[in-house]
């Protein structure tokens, strides 16, 4: 009986130590921040996967600006790059998701004009 104990106590814990592996996923949030026109910016940006070379980040726009929302997720995935280490990021939106969704990739190599940021770009806007 005291071995049943000891096996479920240790079943019950594994999740616990699997979970504990798991690498920090980035956030970032800003609520109530005025922008243009007399609008409030309230958004947040929360990766909720990650894999080796590229993670996948959910955005809630609740309110903003058309300029300050976008400015907002440019923010939060230079944040994304700098937390991963990455020199080079490459976002795309999902499509036929209902809420907006961006895969976003870390090439090791710089991408095309046009086709992704670096971060000196992230340096040079102060994010």
């Amino acid at each position: 009986m005291k071995q049943l104990f000891v096996l479920v106590g240790v079943l019950a814990l594994t999740p616990l130590c699997a979970s504990a592996n798991d690498p920090t996923l980035f956030h970032l949030s800003v609520k109530d921040v005025p922008v243009e026109n007399g609008k409030v910016l309230d958004m947040e940006l929360q990766e909720i996967e990650r894999k080796a070379d590229s993670s996948t980040v959910q955005v809630v726009r609740r309110s903003g600006g058309s300029v300050s929302s976008s400015m907002f997720v440019l923010r939060g995935m230079c944040g994304l790059a700098r937390s991963r280490g990455a020199h080079y990021f490459i976002p795309t939106r999902i499509e036929g998701e209902t809420s907006e969704r961006y895969a976003v990739r870390f090439p090791q190599a710089a991408p095309e004009p046009g086709q992704g940021f670096t971060m000196a770009q992230c340096e040079l806007m102060r994010f």
